[in-house]
């Protein structure tokens, strides 16, 4: 058996079920449920690679994948420093997102401040295009 998580919100339930078990879980079923999500998910030391956009990202790259070309910013500030040397339209998305939550298309500095202050969670990844 497998467990086929269908979104970044499932991976991330399914890696602190491992990595920080409810108190109270017996531990047959905290050994038994722990063994099926490492067998899903694979080795634990690369499950931050799946979910975090920016090491993703640069995963692919060392991977010989293209990828959109991008930087990591701090604040609405440093975005829009980025997105001037990368040049518009650039996708501004958070670190951590699902669904497609937490990602904008930005033609200009003021797209991109307001969809930063649109997004409920920080840290932001911007990119363009493909490499």
């Amino acid at each position: 058996a497998l467990i086929l998580p269908g979104d970044d919100i499932t991976v991330r339930t399914l890696m602190q079920l491992v990595l920080d078990p409810p108190a109270g879980l017996r531990e047959d079923i905290r050994n038994e449920l722990g063994a099926l999500i490492r067998k899903s998910l694979g080795n634990p030391a690369g499950w931050m690679d799946t979910v975090d956009k920016a090491r993703l990202f640069e995963l692919a790259r060392r991977n010989g994948i293209a990828v959109a070309e991008g930087a990591i910013a701090d604040d609405a500030d440093g975005a829009v420093a980025i997105a001037a040397s990368l040049g518009y339209p650039v996708i501004v998305r958070q670190m951590f997102g699902a669904a497609g939550r937490g990602a904008a298309r930005c033609e200009s500095a003021a797209d991109i401040r307001a969809a930063i202050t649109a997004f409920p969670v920080a840290g932001l990844t911007l990119s363009t295009r493909l490499t």
